[in-house]
C-alpha cells in the first residue's frame, strides 16, 4: 500500500490500506488516499474542459486541500466558454453566481459583459423588448447602453403602437416623449387608448388618460363626459363617495348638482353615524339645500340632551331620592350629550 501511494497510485492503494484497517494508521492513510486519488481525478476532469465532471468531483472532497478554489475555477472557464460560444444567458447567470460568491476575479466585469452581448443580440435579431429591459438593466452609463435602450425602447413602442396595443404604447412613450417623436405618438397613443376604455364604458380608466393629454383633440370634451358617466355609474352601484369626486369636476350638466345631493343623501343613509365626519359633512350641506329629510336625520343624530340627577351628598354624590327632605340641602348633576 505504502508503495502504491509512493507512486501515486492513489486508488489502489487505497484498496490496499483497507484491507488491513487495524493495522497502525491504515484506516487514515486508506481515506487519505481515497481523497487524493478523487482529487487527481477531478483534475483531469478540469485539464479536459469537462467542467460539469470536475465541479461534481470537487465538491465531493468537500474542505480538501483547496478544492472548493478549484470549484470557483472550473465554473469560471465553463462561463468563459458559454460567453465563447455566444450562449450569453448562461454566461451571465453563472458569472452573477461567482460575482455574488466573493465577487471572485472580474466576474463582474464578465456578467455585465455579458448581459451586454445579450441585448445586442436581441437588438440584431429584432426582439426589441428583450433588447431595451437588458440595457436598461445595466444601466445609462455603462458602455452605450443608455442611447441604445431608448433607441430599442422606442422600436418596441412603435411596434405596440402599429398593433393597436395602446394602453401598453401609452406607457412605453411616457418615459420618451422628448426622444425623437415621442410626444406625438405619446399622444396619439394615450388619446386611443383613453378613446378604447371610453367606448366600453370603463369610464374611470379612459377619465385618467385622457388626463394625460389635455388640449389633444378633443379629449378635454371626453374627460368631462368620462367624468359624468363614472360619476352616475359609482351612484348606480352606491359607490357613493366616488361618485361625488368624478361629478364634483364635470361642467356643463344641468342635473349634476341634484346628482352629487343624491350622492350624498345616499352616503348618510347608508351610514348613519354621529361620529362618521364625513355624515356630519354630507348632512350639514344637504341640510342647508334643504334635500328631502336631511334636517330631520340631522336633528337625529346631532340633537342635544340634558340628564339631571338629584342627588343628596355633593361629597360623595349618592343618589337617595327616599333621603331627600324639604330640611335638606339640594344638588343637582346635569350632563350634556349629543350635538
Amino acid at each position: 500500500a505504502a508503495y502504491l501511494e509512493g507512486q501515486k497510485q492513489f486508488a489502489e492503494a487505497a484498496a490496499e490500506y483497507e484491507k488491513i484497517p487495524d493495522y497502525q494508521d491504515s484506516k487514515t492513510k486508506a481515506a487519505h488516499c481515497r481523497n487524493e486519488a478523487q482529487y487527481v481525478e477531478a483534475k483531469v476532469k478540469y485539464d479536459a474542459k469537462d467542467y460539469d465532471g470536475a465541479i461534481t468531483a470537487f465538491t465531493k472532497l468537500g474542505p480538501y486541500l483547496d478544492a472548493r478554489n478549484w470549484i470557483l475555477k472550473a465554473k469560471y472557464a465553463k462561463a468563459s466558454d458559454y460567453f465563447g460560444n455566444k450562449e450569453y444567458a448562461k454566461a451571465a447567470e453563472l458569472f452573477k453566481e461567482l460575482k455574488e460568491i466573493n465577487d471572485y476575479l472580474d466576474s463582474q466585469e464578465r456578467m455585465e459583459e455579458s448581459e451586454y452581448q445579450l441585448a445586442e443580440t436581441a437588438y440584431a435579431q429584432k426582439d426589441y423588448q428583450a433588447a431595451y429591459q437588458g440595457y436598461e438593466a445595466l444601466g445609462a452609463d455603462y458602455k452605450d447602453a443608455g442611447e441604445k435602450g431608448k433607441n430599442a425602447k422606442y422600436l418596441y413602442a412603435c411596434e405596440r403602437l402599429n398593433a393597436k396595443e395602446y394602453e401598453e404604447a401609452s406607457d412605453l412613450f411616457s418615459n420618451l416623449k422628448g426622444y425623437k417623436d415621442g410626444q406625438d405618438k405619446f399622444n396619439e397613443a394615450t388619446y386611443a387608448y383613453a378613446k378604447e376604455c371610453y367606448d366600453s364604458q370603463s369610464y374611470g380608466e379612459a377619465r385618467r388618460y385622457f388626463a394625460k393629454v389635455p388640449g389633444y383633440e378633443d379629449a378635454d370634451s371626453l374627460w368631462n363626459e368620462a367624468s359624468y358617466n363614472a360619476g352616475i355609474s359609482c351612484l348606480k352601484y352606491n359607490l357613493y363617495e366616488s361618485a361625488i369626486d368624478y361629478l364634483e369636476d364635470v361642467k356643463g350638466h344641468s342635473d349634476v348638482k341634484e346628482k352629487i345631493k343624491e350622492a350624498k343623501y345616499g352616503y348618510v343613509k347608508s351610514h348613519k353615524s354621529r361620529t362618521n365626519e364625513t355624515t356630519y359633512s354630507y348632512l350639514k350641506d344637504l341640510k342647508t339645500a334643504g334635500y328631502q329629510d336631511s334636517r330631520a336625520i340631522y336633528n337625529e343624530l346631532y340633537a342635544w340632551k340634558m340628564t339631571v340627577t338629584t342627588i343628596s351628598n355633593c361629597e360623595d354624590s349618592l343618589f337617595s331620592m327616599s333621603s331627600l327632605s324639604k330640611y335638606d340641602t339640594w344638588y343637582f348633576s346635569l350632563k350634556l350629550s349629543g350635538g
